[in-house]
C-alpha cells in the first residue's frame, strides 16, 4: 500500500528530512503492509507508524489517500467504520480483554488451553518477547524501550555492526534521506525511515511502532515491508536481531537459541 506523508519542518518552515534526490519535496511516498483491524479497539494509535489517532482519523485518510474523495464524507460515516472495526478481534478471549480494559477492570486471561510445547513456549515468550509486548494488551510504548531495540532491522541497510549477519532483504530498495540536525545535514540510506518522517529526527530513524501479536498466524506476512512471509522467519529475524543487540547494548537480550524456536512457534500460533 502507497502511504503518503507530509515531511516535517522546523519552527521557522525549513524542512528537517527530505529525500537527496528530490530536495524540492515536501511530500513523500513509502510502500508499507496493510495492518490488520482485529483488535483495533485496543490498539491505538494506528498505522505502522502510530501516525494516526483515532479509527474515524484513519478511515478519513483511507477515503482521501486511496479514493481520493473530493467531498468529504459525513462524520456519522466515519463513527460507523470505527465501531465496525472496534467489534473484529482475533478470539473472543481478546475481546473479553478489550471489554475489561474498557471499562477498568482487570484483564482477564487469553490463552487457550496449552499442551507442553505450548506451555515452555509461552514461558520463552515472557522472557524473550515480553520487554517490548509484555503487557496485557502485548505492546509497550516505544518511548519507554531503550534505544538500542527501537530499530530492529527491518529497514535496510542494517548498521554496520550487524552487517555480517545474514538478514534478509527488503523488498523495497534503499533511498537517500538527508536530515537537518542543527545547521549540519547528515545522510542517512533507509528503505523507509519510520517516524523520522514524522518527527525529522535522525535518532528515529527506521523506528516503527510495536504491534499486538494477537491473532498473529492470520496476518502473515509480516513486518512493515511483508519481508518474512511466516511466523518462522519472524524467529529467525528475531535470532538475528539478539545477535546484533548483544554487541551494542549495556544490557544484552539472552540469545534466541535453535531448540527454542519451535515451542515459541506453537505458542504464537495459539495465542
Amino acid at each position: 500500500m502507497r502511504v503518503f506523508i507530509q515531511l516535517p519542518t522546523d519552527a521557522t518552515g525549513r524542512k528537517l528530512v527530505w529525500p537527496q534526490d528530490d530536495p524540492e519535496a515536501t511530500f513523500v511516498s513509502v510502500w508499507r503492509s496493510t495492518p490488520t483491524i482485529l483488535n483495533t479497539a485496543f490498539t491505538a494509535p494506528y498505522q505502522l507508524d502510530a501516525r494516526v489517532a483515532t479509527l474515524q482519523e484513519q478511515a478519513l485518510g483511507a477515503l482521501i489517500n486511496h479514493s481520493e474523495i473530493t467531498t468529504a464524507p459525513n462524520i456519522r460515516f466515519l463513527n460507523d467504520v470505527a465501531a465496525f472495526q472496534k467489534t473484529q478481534f482475533s478470539s473472543p478471549a481478546v475481546k473479553l480483554l478489550s471489554e475489561a480494559i474498557a471499562s477498568g477492570q482487570t484483564p482477564p486471561a487469553t490463552d487457550p488451553p496449552l499442551n507442553e510445547l505450548e506451555q515452555s513456549g509461552k514461558a520463552l515468550f515472557a522472557r524473550h518477547c515480553a520487554t517490548c509486548h509484555g503487557s496485557p494488551t502485548q505492546t509497550v510504548p516505544l518511548a519507554t524501550l531503550p534505544p538500542g531495540i527501537r530499530d530492529i532491522r527491518i529497514s535496510k541497510p542494517v548498521p554496520p555492526f550487524a552487517a555480517d549477519l545474514p538478514f534478509a532483504p527488503s523488498p523495497l530498495p534503499p533511498r537517500n534521506w538527508v536530515f537537518r540536525v542543527g545547521e549540519t545535514l547528515t545522510v542517512r540510506p533507509s528503505t523507509d525511515p519510520g517516524q523520522a518522517l514524522l518527527t525529522g529526527s535522525i535518532a528515529q530513524l527506521n523506528f516503527f511502532d510495536i504491534t499486538t501479536l494477537y491473532g498473529i498466524s492470520k496476518t502473515a506476512p509480516y513486518f512493515h515491508d511483508n519481508s518474512a512471509a511466516t511466523l518462522e522467519e519472524v524467529l529467525r529475524h528475531y535470532q538475528l536481531e539478539f545477535i546484533a543487540v548483544r554487541r551494542v547494548a549495556p544490557v544484552p537480550p539472552d540469545l534466541l537459541l535453535d531448540e527454542e524456536i519451535a515451542p515459541l512457534l506453537a505458542y504464537l500460533k495459539k495465542i
